[in-house]
């Protein structure tokens, strides 16, 4: 049987998917029938529901990026399903997302209105074009299938999941104690249960992290990542990212782009996605590591309403925890 922490977790990862996801025991047990099974890849789930959105700046406080110069030339682009490997497909500056779509049906087959297209944060629009979402060379876009009855299930490995790693904040309090993580407060997520992604070696170091000897240490290690959560859920019909800029709409950084997340799970929890499992509500939100290097922060003060923080690039934000919590 599966552990209730397998259990929960799938429940979670359906609501954030809009996907049935099961654990891996009820793969393993599964009955023949007209079902595809297919193992779901945590790392793109996360970087496929990070919430990016126009960053305030002098060329931008109202778009979303504008790219850069068409120069008419093809390029190749890698898009990459929540299960299984990513493919090759060639497109243009000028090829419309949709076209993008006719692309993706052309080498596997999946009707256009079946495809969801994510890239940094953003959902990709049919009828805005390529470079309009600065998709350039190499770039990697994500794909989510929509909901089809079903006839697709994806099941969560155990190869993904980091149970040492697990840590149980639903009994414990806070009492004043503050806790760092690379240089900034960590807003540890009491009332919560973190379960864990597996990441160890999976970056090239484990720097980031910060490994201690002693888990629940106060102190920050060097070089390591401070930590952020994100929700792919709407507040009062705004996403993170929408609240995020509208807060910054007085700064003016040096990217037009960017992904959002918030230091406070206090904060954070506005975004969460709700489900319900066995009659009972819940919440979940992605924990992650944000590269402090490139980080820029909307303070409290600025917003009225809790600390706001946005990264250049998907890579700059790495999930390495699930949250869910009973509400």
């Amino acid at each position: 049987m599966a552990s209730p922490n397998a259990i929960i977790l799938a429940a979670a990862m359906s609501a954030v998917s809009k996907n049935q996801v099961i654990t891996l025991q009820d793969y393993i047990n599964r009955k023949s029938g007209n079902v595809t099974y297919k193992e779901l890849d945590t790392d793109a789930l996360h970087q496929s529901h990070l919430v990016g959105g126009p960053v305030p700046n002098n060329d931008n406080t109202q778009n979303l990026p504008q790219g850069s110069p068409d120069n008419g030339d093809e390029m190749i682009i890698s898009i990459k399903p929540l299960s299984g490997k990513a493919f090759k497909i060639k497109v243009k500056p000028t090829t419309t997302i949709y076209q993008v779509k006719q692309k993706v049906q052309d080498e596997q087959g999946i009707l256009p209105e079946s495809q969801r297209l994510l890239f940094q944060g953003y959902l990709l629009d049919d009828g805005r074009s390529v470079i309009s979402y600065e998709i350039l060379e190499n770039a990697e876009v994500f794909l989510i299938l929509r909901q089809r009855g079903g006839d697709e299930i994806f099941y969560i490995h155990s190869d993904h999941l980091d149970p040492p790693f697990d840590f149980d904040f639903t009994e414990i309090r806070d009492k004043g104690k503050t806790y760092m993580r690379g240089g900034i407060e960590y807003k540890r997520p009491y009332g919560w249960k973190r379960i864990a992604l597996k990441v160890l070696n999976k970056y090239g170091d484990n720097v980031w992290l910060g490994m201690r000897s002693k888990r629940g240490g106060t102190d920050s290690v060097q070089n390591e990542w401070p930590v952020s959560y994100h929700g792919t859920s709407r507040h009062n019909n705004n996403t993170i990212a929408e609240d995020g800029f509208n807060y910054g709409r007085n700064r003016n950084f040096n990217f037009s782009h960017g992904i959002y997340s918030i230091p406070d799970v206090n904060v954070a929890i506005k975004y969460a996605t709700k489900f319900v499992h066995n009659g009972q509500n819940y919440a979940v939100l992605f924990q992650n590591r944000v590269n402090p290097n490139t980080l820029q922060r909307i303070t409290a003060q600025e917003t009225g309403s809790g600390e706001y923080w946005i990264s250049p690039n998907g890579g700059d934000v790495r999930s390495y925890g699930i949250c869910i919590k009973k509400i």
